[in-house]
């Protein structure tokens, strides 16, 4: 495990503060393993697995695609080093104009799958507030985060940690490969909230029939002999989490609790408390 963890794009609920805790569990010897990802996000995960686990591959999935997009490019250095220049020159983006100018080009464009519209997603969650990305119903919504300067050796950083070979793939959960020689790290948006999360581009697009039929994947994947670890609350308001309760119903696992306790926001403007677990049949 690298020495510090590593956060390339900021996403809601990302793992890398916590990936070692997570990963503890992996088995020692995993290069007869094809990791799997799902839920990839901002690729908070995968970029903190342990350097001494090595997986045969790695199949990495999200229903949202810009994250998908920008990681599926076999980007250089040197080259994403003149893009974000590029960009800059033109745009600015360490000035609040600069930034909402080239925000709303980049949303008029739909985000794009040309080299901008992929480098482009990566700079605004960079030069956006608390670098965290963030959307709503006319696209990419987050404020200015004021002068953050270039990502520089950011770039070479995140080459360094990508895996080989690695697959990215724009698609929904249900569609993922799973069984014997499959091992599934799981991290789906959380209902517990009191909301129904996010999922893909839409605001309310994680539902409870969601989180059954995640329940229900998992159970086939443990019957045709894969792995899985699954990350979510396991107190979330005060209560138990509502999906490590439903898939202990269904499935054998163990609980592996997480040293991270944080507040949710629910509504407005209340917060609740969580805290974080892992479920697991490793």
């Amino acid at each position: 495990m690298a020495s510090k963890s590593f956060s390339f794009i900021g996403y809601p609920g990302s793992k890398h503060a916590i990936a070692k805790q997570i990963f503890s569990v992996l088995p020692a010897d995993c290069s007869q393993l094809i990791y799997v990802e799902p839920f990839f996000g901002g690729g908070g995960a995968y970029l903190n697995l342990p350097t001494e686990r090595q997986f045969k591959a790695y199949e990495c999935s999200d229903l949202m695609p810009y994250a998908i997009n920008f990681f599926n490019h076999p980007f250089t250095e040197s080259a994403l080093l003149e893009w974000e220049a590029m960009i800059d020159r033109q745009y600015s983006l360490d000035t609040k104009e600069g930034y909402y100018r080239f925000r709303q080009d980049w949303n008029d464009y739909h985000g794009g799958t040309d080299v901008t519209g992929k480098v482009g997603f990566v700079l605004l969650a960079h030069h956006c507030v608390n670098h965290l990305i963030r959307f709503g119903p006319h696209g990419f919504n987050q404020a200015w985060g004021g002068k953050r300067g270039q990502l520089g050796a950011k770039w070479g950083e995140y080459l360094r940690r990508r895996r080989e070979p690695t697959s990215f793939e724009v698609k929904d959960f249900r569609r993922v490969s799973i069984g014997v020689g499959k091992l599934m790290y799981l991290d789906p948006p959380y209902i517990d909230a009191g909301q129904e999360g996010v999922y893909g581009r839409e605001k309310n697009g994680w539902t409870m029939k969601d989180n059954s039929d995640l329940v229900q994947l998992i159970k086939s994947h443990q019957k045709q002999g894969g792995y899985w670890i699954l990350s979510s609350p396991q107190v979330a308001n005060g209560q138990p989490g509502a999906l490590i309760t439903t898939l202990l119903q269904k499935v054998s696992g163990r609980v592996v609790e997480i040293k991270k306790t944080y507040k949710a926001s629910v509504g407005k403007h209340a917060k609740k408390q969580h805290v974080e677990a892992i479920v697991t049949n490793l």
